[in-house]
């Protein structure tokens, strides 16, 4: 049986990592001068999270906000996963993955990751298997390291590429990508990979 992630990637797990502690409202009003995109998504993260702070999913999304308005890519895949939960705003799939969009074209791989299976999906946007695999790829083609994000677009490419999904049926490409989204620790890669 074929495994890919099916949801969106979560910001409350992803984020957990770029948070910092932060011990009040006074770090929003005065961001560090090393960029205020990654300030504000670290105080967003640190909202949602509730790390430090208590848990406001509104306040998060505010942060969020002015970390994507300050073209930090993050801030707007953050953004966008809160839109499509309805956590701290309206729920709007069709805002989700117009933020997922930017995110990606700002080279962001979780935004990647979130927009391949928004068109997978359709939650939002009509489905596009296509496109799903070229943000994938996109995502797919930044990973480095077992920490990133793109070895979950490894995985569900080559179940595209594996079932012909958006495109011709490859099993050799999608070997391939089992084995590098393997290679970076992810477990369904290396299940799909034993399997095909």
């Amino acid at each position: 049986m074929l495994k890919r992630h099916a949801a969106l990637a979560s910001f409350c797990s992803l984020t957990l990592t770029l948070a910092a502690s932060c011990s009040g409202d006074e770090g929003a009003r005065k961001p560090k001068l090393d960029g205020e995109g990654r300030d504000f998504n670290r105080l967003g993260a640190n909202y949602a999270n509730g790390e430090g702070v208590p848990q406001d999913y509104a306040k998060a999304a505010n942060y969020y906000q002015k970390a994507c308005d300050a073209d930090f890519p993050l801030g707007c895949s953050n953004l966008g996963a809160l839109s499509g939960r309805g956590q701290g705003l309206a729920k709007d799939d069709k805002k989700a993955a117009t933020l997922f969009r930017r995110a990606c074209d700002m080279g962001d791989a979780l935004g990647c990751v979130n927009l391949g299976m928004v068109y997978e999906s359709g939650a939002g946007i009509q489905p596009d298997p296509a496109k799903a695999r070229a943000a994938y790829k996109k995502a797919c083609d930044q990973l480095r390291d077992e920490r990133e994000f793109g070895r979950v677009a490894c995985n569900n490419l080559g179940v595209m590429m594996e079932l012909g999904t958006g495109g011709a049926v490859d099993k050799e490409s999608a070997g391939v990508l089992y084995d590098k989204a393997c290679k970076s620790g992810h477990r369904d890669a290396c299940d799909n990979l034993e399997r095909l």
